[in-house]
């Protein structure tokens, strides 16, 4: 972990570095190329490589270059350490150690709940109160440790929920009927039901597949809910074609399921995949590519059967065809640089929802909850507030 010290002066942020600056915000560095550091794994042996980064942005490392890596990497047992002839640099959340240490840093509980033999499991910090709860859905192949970024910037006192959909992580694993689209609003309608977080609305949240879900669950259950923020989300038909939706179109030919761009086997698949999801470009060390591939490779049967029913009929626009029945608040984030859900969805939304609310981020590519969590998390939150605000009002001009 990074020392007090060594916060104050660098930061505790790990971020690329280009050739003119910083990856996240393009500014001068510390030094005229940065700092070089040494990636190793701690457990393993060798020279490692080395690759050049900057400390000097002043938030925790829940985003950029470790925040991907949170995405990628569940259930790995491995700790990465970033060192330079000096220091040693833990990589936050990396392993599940290093992912317990921030969750026990940010208050965040794992807990489970069952709805007739089926688990759930989610990470919960604090107590219902007069801001309503948030419960957050994550994208297709991660877990509910990709929010950890948001959460730092979320107050302490707001009551949030960050569940593992149907499949994924510490849920249950069951068949493809749990992950499609409808499936998958109904088994978080049991999670709502059996953690009793209906029992005043709540604001859901929910990214890529996530949102595609979240914005189905708000067309089913308005009751639930006193709004829906959906991040980049799923299952529109967008007006503009992204580079991955282009790319599938070519798989569709080949009929080749093995070679799908967001499940990669291989450390160039590995490194695909993130310049695909990211817009800050960076070089990954070769060794980080294949630890991230090998905790990835005894799952991929199951991300692929997932996906399949992701693109299939049934789910491929469910969202758009649901939208219309969304009657609560809706706001809408999205990366202007997203390739892999073109981010012309965002005004399919807008117009098909009057007083939606969209916010298009600048520099920013689909992993927007890992690129951007402080920005994320204060568009939620004055979203959240103004909602209630209004609700205030219109409570007291009744009266």
């Amino acid at each position: 972990a990074v020392t007090s010290r060594q916060r104050s002066k660098h930061g505790t942020r790990v971020c690329p570095v280009r050739r003119f600056g910083c990856h996240s915000c393009n500014g001068p560095l510390a030094g005229s190329a940065g700092r070089r550091l040494k990636v190793n794994h701690h457990h393993g042996s060798g020279r490692g490589e080395h690759v050049r980064y900057c400390w000097r942005h002043s938030c925790d490392p829940h985003s950029g270059f470790c925040g991907i890596f949170s995405a990628v990497a569940c259930g790995s047992h491995q700790s990465v350490l970033l060192h330079d002839s000096t220091q040693t640099y833990y990589m936050p959340y990396y392993n599940d150690q290093g992912k317990e240490y921030w969750r026990r840093r940010l208050g965040l509980q794992v807990d489970y709940t069952e709805h007739e033999g089926y688990r759930f499991c989610y990470t919960h910090r604090g107590r219902p109160g007069s801001k309503p709860s948030i419960l957050m859905l994550h994208g297709f192949s991660t877990h509910k440790d990709m929010w950890l970024g948001v959460v730092k910037f979320l107050p302490t006192n707001m009551h949030l929920v960050c569940v593992d959909m149907p499949g994924h992580e510490g849920t249950t694993r069951t068949s493809a009927v749990d992950y499609s689209i409808e499936g998958q609003v109904k088994r978080i309608r049991q999670f709502v039901e059996s953690t009793q977080l209906n029992k005043k609305p709540f604001h859901l949240v929910g990214t890529s597949m996530g949102g595609n879900v979240a914005g189905v669950y708000a067309a089913r259950y308005p009751s639930d809910l006193c709004g829906v923020t959906l991040i980049c989300p799923a299952g529109l038909k967008y007006p503009e074609e992204s580079t991955f939706v282009q790319r599938l179109r070519d798989l569709e030919k080949t009929q080749d399921v093995h070679s799908i761009p967001l499940i990669p086997s291989t450390p160039e698949e590995m490194e695909d995949m993130l310049k695909l999801c990211s817009f800050v470009r960076f070089k990954v060390p070769q060794q980080i590519l294949q630890g991230l591939v090998d905790v990835r490779i005894p799952h991929n049967d199951f991300y692929r059967e997932v996906f399949m029913e992701l693109v299939g009929e049934e789910s491929r626009q469910s969202l758009h065809e649901n939208m219309h029945l969304i009657s609560v608040p809706v706001q809408v984030i999205w990366g202007k640089q997203d390739q892999v859900l073109d981010v012309s969805g965002a005004s399919v939304l807008a117009e098909a929802l009057p007083g939606c609310q969209v916010d298009l981020l600048d520099n920013c590519g689909h992993s927007v909850v890992m690129e951007r969590p402080r920005k994320a998390a204060h568009l939620i939150l004055d979203f959240i507030n103004r909602q209630q605000n209004s609700g205030s009002r219109s409570n007291k001009k009744l009266s």
